[in-house]
């Protein structure tokens, strides 16, 4: 007997109420799968995310049952469906990147790979379970498991020891660690997130190999109560531990577009140029050049950037980059937007030059303007 006949009644349409009652047994019916399941189950379905067959069998079994059985049938699917879904990174990893509007996307359309690499270091074990990477980025995620029997509050990778190369066709080019983020210890384990730039990387092919060598740090309860001092929060950790030592090739996304635009905006007698736009599926960047107004200052520049006049959410974050302009400082502003099938008008506005001086925020020179640049990316 096919699994659908096994859970649909047959004989009489049900009435209304029953059905009703016969989706909430469904949903209250759902299992609480194993780790072991887990890992099984998400494996499967990250394969299925990837062939769209969900779609296939929820259209199959919609061509042979009644309207009323039809939904119960599309609820049994999306019970396992959904499931599955939770069940291949986890809802942790969703709640990870769900800030994250262009990673949340390419995670989303089933971008990416899963992967099911796993060691143990000292009683410790790092999981790795999705990777994705793109012109602009590198991420992967893991989760980290505590010795059994002991008791965690904290659980952390250990990026400032960390270290991860890649190639493409090429000799191995160490990476810049970007940014992370973690959950919270549950059940002794703790599920993270960490990028990598791969801005200043040269790809020879559509593969990228990673070998990365991890480390991890734990805090206990023990460590909190011995210490409950502030100011000694770093004697609380132990650690780190490892390395933990992956290798793994994954698709590199060659969706990329890239402008030179060399545009120039000034306002105050000071000059800014666009120099350079990279928009991959999960971010866009712009790289802005300057001359110091006041040589001796760290300046920030104040960006907004719009997109068929709508502003672009996820970012503005900043880093200083090497200029090849005449010794300008330049600036690349980081967008985590999924608009990398945008084609239309980009507004780029700078409202304001902040520099730093030698004693930090106590020290500024704000200088208020309004430099913008308008410009199309082509497809």
């Amino acid at each position: 007997m096919r699994p659908t006949e096994s859970v649909l009644p047959s004989g009489p349409a049900l009435p209304e109420e029953d059905l009703a009652a016969f989706e909430a047994l469904l949903y209250a019916a759902a299992p609480q799968p194993s780790p072991e399941l887990a890992a099984r189950v998400g494996r499967e379905v990250q394969a299925a995310l990837r062939q769209r067959s969900s779609l296939t069998a929820v259209r199959a079994v919609s061509s042979r049952r009644s309207p009323r059985l039809t939904r119960v049938a599309a609820i049994v699917v999306a019970l396992l469906f959904l499931a599955g879904t939770a069940l291949a990174i986890g809802a942790w990893l969703r709640q990870l990147i769900q800030g994250d509007p262009g990673l949340a996307s390419v995670y989303d359309r089933g971008d990416g790979v899963p992967l099911d690499l796993r060691q143990t270091v000292d009683g410790y074990t790092i999981a790795m379970q999705w990777a994705y990477a793109d012109g602009n980025r590198l991420v992967f995620a893991f989760t980290i498991a505590g010795p059994p029997g002991e008791l965690f509050t904290n659980l952390d990778a250990a990026y400032h020891v960390s270290t991860v190369t890649v190639s493409s066709g090429g000799d191995p080019v160490q990476v810049a660690f970007s940014t992370a983020r973690g959950t919270a210890v549950e059940e002794g384990v703790s599920g993270s997130v960490g990028v990598y730039d791969l801005a200043g990387f040269t790809p020879g092919g559509d593969t990228l190999d990673v070998h990365a060598e991890l480390y991890v740090e734990s805090v206990t309860p023990a460590a909190r109560t011995a210490i409950p001092s502030p100011q000694a929060y770093q004697d609380w950790w132990s650690g780190p531990y490892g390395p933990f030592v992956f290798d793994f090739s994954l698709p590199l996304s060659a969706d990329q577009r890239v402008l030179a635009p060399a545009l120039d905006a000034v306002d105050g007698g000071i000059t800014l140029t666009l120099d350079r736009v990279v928009i991959t599926p999960s971010q866009v960047r712009l790289t802005l050049c300057f001359a110091d107004p006041a040589p001796g200052r760290t300046w920030t520049l104040i960006p907004e950037l719009s997109a068929g006049g709508e502003p672009v959410a996820g970012g503005g974050a900043t880093d200083t980059v090497p200029s090849g302009l005449d010794g300008r400082t330049c600036s690349r502003f980081t967008y985590n937007a999924a608009l990398s099938d945008y084609a239309g008008e980009w507004t780029l506005r700078v409202s304001e030059l902040v520099g730093f001086g030698p004693d930090g925020g106590n020290d500024q020179q704000r200088i208020p303007g309004d430099w913008r640049f308008t410009f199309v990316v082509p497809e």
